[in-house]
Order: structure tokens, then C-alpha cells, then sequence
């Protein structure tokens, strides 16, 4: 009895083996079972996870059928972190020729900072169409990388015109740059800056060093460093090779090898000494000198870190257009019936300028303070990445007594987070 029963479980066992090592492939004469023995032996045999030669074949792999396709988890989460961005064209009231580009996220509502579209230059006619008012002639810049889509270049163009061209990107800061996929685990980050290059070939993109993350850098054609000022001159002409290049107005950045009497007059403390007599020396970068540079040029480009470490500022003194990124926080949250302190300042929410300061509220103010004081004059227009556009009233010393009020808004508020420990000061960093 007991003998049996072992005859029959071993021959259970051997048939349940044969089963699992046997499989159905396919063939224009039907399934053939094949074990795997019989496998290792036929040389004839296409391997299971290959993909059939005749798509009416219905394809099994081993007992259950398994589709042609695998799953990635990389794909899965990548495709759930992303979000679909709607970006419209919205022409400024009383800014001839200037735009928003607003995005808005479709599900997640996630932030996007504003961006801008500006002339390089203020609005002329060409002679042939001095009678149509809607025709422009100009070279146009767009502030900051916004979402790209074929849709939203159309309307671009369609705002610019026949006779206009989008000829130069101009970044405030990294956090400016959007980016066609949300970082998540095994996604990767891939700046939308690689599609409006491959779509505008001839498009300059200009930023500061600090501020190019590594994924961006072979589309960047001129990366600016050291302290500026920046000038750039738009030559209008039509025939007239477009030269995108900022040249720096200000004390240029020098290298000098290391040898033994530069160690000496470090160690003796005469180096500083004499650069400012070679400053004073050299006429031409005197404040006064550099600021007749500056009234020359079309815009001027300002280092002004604090948000982050590589931010910039763009002035176009000849329009009285200051875009200023992070740097001036001008976004106004507080309704009417609740003003505050009083006056437009920071956003006080988890996604306000203070929350996503990375290079330090001190070194921020130092920024903003410097721009204030010294460029008030320049422009009476302020036009933020978050926030609607601000424009100042009176004389420049009305405006810079405006935005220097706002400025200590953001300082004191700043303070008050830095002391609860919302944020690190990266003054030190």
C-alpha cells in the first residue's frame, strides 16, 4: 500500500517537472509542446521572448501569455510626476511691445514663475510700413525658459510679428528654467532649454555662471561671470550681423600667476592698496565713466545674488524696464481688508520669496539695496517672477523710497523666519 502510494506521488512529481520545463512556442502548423531536453537539442527553435515574424500568430510563453511590452518603474513614476503646462502670451496695459508669459500647471498646481517677452530696443517702423501701426520691426528677448510647446512659439511669433524675431533668452536664475519632467526617483531632469534650441537654432542664451545647472550648459552661448555691470547695444539694422555679446562695463575679472612677489605683497598687505591706485589710475572705471557706458547701452545686465547664488537683474534704461527676477520682492497677497503692514511686499505663503531663498536674506537685501540706490533713475517700471508688474510713481527718489520700504518689509519678515528656524542663513555658505 505504501509502496504504491510512493509510485504514485513519483510519478506525479515527474509529470508536474515535465509540465514546468515544457512550454508552447509558435509555428505557421500550430503550438508544439517541446520539453526541455528536446529544446537544448533543436537548433531550429526561436527563442520564446523573441517577437514573432507573423503578427496574426497568437504568441505564448510558457502556460500564461505575456505581453509583448514590459512595464518600466522608472516610466510609471516619471509619468505620474509629470503635469501638463498651459503658457499664454499676455501683452502688458501701457508697456508698448512687452508680454507676460503666464504658465499654469493643469493638476498638480504647482508654481511657475512669470516670464517676459521685450524688445531689445524700443518699438520703429520700417519705411515701407510707417502706415501700418500693427508692424513692428524689432529683435526681442525672452525673459527666463518657460514650458515649451509648439503652441505657445506660435503664439510668440504671432505676437511679435512678421518682422520681428525672438533672438536672445535672457536667465535670471536657475529656478526660472522649466523643466519638461518633475524630478522624482529614477527620473531624470531634462530642461525644456534643449527644445527651444532645437526650435529657434539661432536663439543666444545668456546667464551667469553660478546659475547654469549642468543639464543646460552646451545650450548656453555666453555665460557671464564676475561683479559687471554687463552692457549689451541692439544694432537694429536689417542687413546688420546681430552681435547677442554683453560686454562687461565695470572692473573685469583677471587672473594673475602665482609667484613669489605676488606672496609677498599678499602676506604685506599692499595687493589692495595697489589696486585701488591702479583703479583710480584707470579712468574708464570710474562710477562715472561706467555709468556713461551703461547710458549707451540697450540692456544692462546686474549680478545680484541672494535668491541664489548666479542671480541677475536686466535693465533696458531706454524703456525704463527693470526685470527683476527674484531680487525685488514685489508680489502683493494681502486683500484689502487685511493690507498688513501696508503697501505690495513679500508673499507670506510656504512658496513666497523668503521660503525659497538660497543664498541668504542678508545677501539678498545687499543685492536689492544696490540696485535700488544706484538704478532707481533707470527705470519706473519693476517686472518680478512672481507677482504682477509694479509700476512706480514720481521722481526716482519717490521710487527708490517705495521699493526701499518694500525691501525692509522683506528683511524684518526674513529675520522673523531665520529666527523660528524656517530658514538657513546662507550668508555663510
Amino acid at each position: 500500500m505504501h509502496v504504491r502510494a510512493a509510485s504514485i506521488h513519483f510519478l506525479f512529481v515527474v509529470q508536474w517537472i515535465d509540465i514546468a520545463f515544457s512550454f508552447t512556442i509558435s509555428s505557421r502548423k500550430g503550438p508544439t509542446r517541446l520539453t526541455f531536453c528536446e529544446l537544448a537539442a533543436n537548433d531550429q527553435v526561436t527563442w520564446p521572448f523573441g517577437e514573432p515574424s507573423n503578427t496574426e500568430e497568437t504568441e505564448q510563453r510558457g502556460d500564461f501569455h505575456i505581453p509583448n511590452t514590459g512595464v518600466s518603474v522608472s516610466d510609471e513614476i516619471e509619468n505620474s510626476a509629470k503635469d501638463r503646462f498651459v503658457t499664454e502670451v499676455v501683452p502688458i496695459k501701457g508697456l508698448t511691445g512687452v508680454a507676460q508669459l503666464v504658465t499654469t500647471a493643469v493638476h498638480t498646481g504647482s508654481f511657475e514663475p512669470v516670464r517676459y517677452l521685450v524688445p531689445l530696443s524700443p518699438l520703429r517702423k520700417t519705411k515701407e510700413d510707417e502706415g501700418d501701426k500693427s508692424v513692428y520691426e524689432a529683435r526681442y528677448a525672452m525673459i527666463d525658459i518657460p514650458p515649451y510647446s509648439p503652441q505657445l512659439l506660435g503664439q510668440i511669433q504671432s505676437f511679435l510679428g512678421k518682422k520681428s524675431t525672438l533672438a536672445l533668452a535672457l536667465i535670471t536664475n536657475r529656478d526660472a528654467i522649466h523643466y519638461d519632467s518633475a524630478p522624482a526617483i529614477y527620473s531624470a531632469r531634462r530642461s525644456v532649454l534643449k527644445l527651444w534650441k532645437e526650435a529657434l537654432p539661432d536663439l543666444e542664451v545668456v546667464a551667469y555662471r553660478l546659475d547654469i545647472p549642468r543639464e543646460c550648459r552646451r545650450f548656453v552661448t555666453q555665460i557671464l561671470d564676475g561683479y559687471g555691470p554687463f552692457g549689451l547695444k541692439d544694432t537694429i539694422e536689417v542687413e546688420a550681423f546681430f552681435n547677442a555679446s554683453f560686454v562687461e562695463l565695470g572692473r573685469p575679472l583677471t587672473v594673475e600667476e602665482w609667484d613669489d612677489d605676488l606672496a609677498e605683497s599678499i602676506l604685506s598687505g599692499q595687493t589692495e592698496a595697489d589696486e585701488e591706485a591702479e583703479m583710480n589710475e584707470n579712468e574708464s572705471l570710474s562710477p562715472e565713466n561706467i555709468r556713461l557706458k551703461e547710458d549707451a547701452m540697450d540692456i544692462v545686465a546686474l549680478y545680484t545674488p541672494g535668491h541664489s547664488f548666479g542671480s541677475m537683474s536686466y535693465l533696458f534704461p531706454s524703456q525704463k524696464l527693470c526685470f527683476a527676477g527674484y531680487t525685488i520682492p514685489v508680489e502683493d497677497t494681502r486683500i484689502e481688508e487685511n493690507m498688513g503692514i501696508g503697501g505690495a511686499g513679500p508673499a507670506l505663503d510656504c512658496r513666497g520669496y523668503i521660503s525659497t531663498n538660497k543664498g541668504g536674506i542678508g545677501r539678498q537685501m545687499e543685492s536689492a539695496v544696490s540696485l535700488v540706490q544706484n538704478y532707481a533713475d533707470r527705470f519706473k517700471v519693476v517686472l518680478p517672477a512672481r507677482g504682477d508688474p509694479l509700476f512706480l510713481d514720481g521722481d526716482h527718489e519717490e521710487r527708490k523710497r517705495d521699493l526701499l520700504e518694500i525691501l525692509d518689509q522683506y528683511k524684518m519678515i526674513g529675520e522673523i523666519y531665520e529666527r523660528l528656524g524656517i530658514l538657513n542663513d546662507g550668508d555663510s555658505g
